[in-house]
């Protein structure tokens, strides 16, 4: 039997909750998906609070006892964030513009530089190391062969704003216009030198 579990309103469709028991196993749907997942009702054991849990993370977790992850932090004193989490997978990851966001700890000197998750943008970090300080908000840390996932800090550039970015960006846009120009009027010259050579 099938059961429709709703994301958005989190709400059981054509089941009732007094029936279920813990350790019950049932198959459930996504209702914007299409795929099926084994889930189990279970009871975390410090706070009594019963859940679904999906069965492939439960057994993918170093913690097989049902512990909720609530109180899971409180048990430790620290949240399980970073190399504790069951799903890390090494703090780093491309953004959709091609850039590479790694994550840092809170007792890192850079962290100040991190967004609101803990992430930093990668060529920005080595610039910081580079230079042995935080870097400002408005300064700006280029890519001088353009390639955004190539961090060596022989390609990178520390501009003090984002007018000289742009000024940057504007003067290789109008010298890679004027080459490509240069390159079609050479190859319209070398076709004219064949056409009157003949």
């Amino acid at each position: 039997m099938w059961y429709i579990f709703d994301l958005t309103r989190v709400a059981w469709y054509n089941d009732n909750m007094d029936n279920i028991n813990v350790g019950e196993r049932r198959a459930i749907i996504a209702k914007r998906g299409k795929r099926k997942y084994w889930h189990i009702w279970l009871e975390c054991p410090v706070c009594h609070k019963q859940r679904w849990v999906r069965e492939d993370t439960l057994h993918a977790s170093k913690e097989k006892n049902g512990i909720c992850l609530p109180c899971k932090a409180r048990q430790t004193g620290k949240s399980l964030t970073g190399e504790k989490n069951n799903f890390w997978k090494g703090g780093r990851h491309l953004t959709h513009q091609g850039y590479v966001r790694m994550w840092i700890a809170k007792d890192d000197f850079f962290y100040p530089m991190a967004n609101g998750h803990g992430y930093i943008l990668e060529h920005r970090l080595v610039m910081a190391q580079h230079l042995k300080r935080c870097l400002l908000p408005w300064e700006i840390v280029h890519h001088n062969n353009g390639i955004h996932d190539d961090n060596r800090i022989e390609n990178l550039r520390l501009l003090p704003s984002q007018s000289h970015h742009v000024s940057d960006s504007i003067l290789k846009q109008a010298i890679k216009r004027l080459e490509n120009t240069i390159f079609a009027q050479q190859k319209i010259i070398q076709e004219l030198k064949n056409k009157l050579g003949e």
